[in-house]
């Protein structure tokens, strides 16, 4: 008797532990007692578009899904408020997609004008369906939608790079995190078609627009319910 209530309490306490420490791949995402209570995220972005003699500035305004990614949301707003995007450029426009505020333009080891990286040092957790979340259910090929970029190599790669869906042809390459608002569709076509943005030129890294587009500037609101500015914590981190 003694030695079943022994190895009755030895699997209690082995249930608890696998419980309560949890496993690694749900350790990189937020517990719903972490979240914050968020009812809006609002934003623009303002571009400089560096094409002929007087530099032209482009506003795209957006909204982001907190509840969908909250990950993806903190982080964006913490790297905004920071002003960490502040002089970044627009590094690669596609026929499906739009990347930016992952570079700067400097000269490369041969002295000529190429996308240099400003890296993090830290990644975050993909939040799709795919890596694990099952909160996110941001249409990622909608034309429009915002996404953290993250390579090919591991979906827990995103750090400082987002985009634009130009296209609805684009392949799952980031989490989901936000929209374009409608009235700023225009404007989004614009950087990615007028006056030759599309054009690539070829460099050691890879390739740059042939027109230079530059953030000046990303600012974010998050609010309650109601209406007060919300505070998010520091972005959760998988290194």
């Amino acid at each position: 008797m003694k030695k079943i209530k022994y190895l009755a309490l030895l699997l209690s306490l082995v249930c608890l532990c696998l419980v309560g420490c949890g496993d690694s791949k749900g350790s990189k995402f937020y517990k719903d007692s972490e979240l914050k209570e968020v009812a809006s995220v609002n934003g623009s972005i303002e571009i400089e578009v560096k094409a002929g003699v007087t530099p032209e500035l482009v506003t795209i305004d957006f909204e982001l899904y907190y509840d969908k990614a909250p990950i993806a949301v903190t982080n964006f707003v913490s790297l905004a408020k920071s002003n960490h995007y502040n002089g970044l450029i627009v590094h690669y426009v596609g026929d499906v997609a739009m990347l930016l505020g992952g570079y700067y333009l400097g000269d490369n080891d041969n002295g000529e004008e190429d996308a240099l990286r400003k890296d993090l040092g830290y990644d975050i957790a993909g939040e799709i369906e795919a890596n694990g979340w099952k909160k996110n259910d941001i249409d990622a090929s909608a034309v429009g939608t915002m996404f953290m970029y993250y390579n090919e190599t591991s979906k827990d790669t995103a750090n400082n790079i987002f985009g634009f869906v130009l296209s609805e042809n684009y392949a799952d390459e980031g989490t989901p995190f936000g929209k374009v608002k409608p009235s700023s569709y225009t404007k989004l076509s614009y950087l990615s078609q007028g006056k030759g943005t599309n054009e690539n030129i070829e460099t050691d890294n890879g390739y740059i627009p042939a027109i230079t587009m530059q953030i000046k500037s990303v600012t974010v609101t998050v609010l309650d319910a109601n209406g007060t500015a919300v505070e998010l914590p520091a972005p959760k981190k998988v290194k």
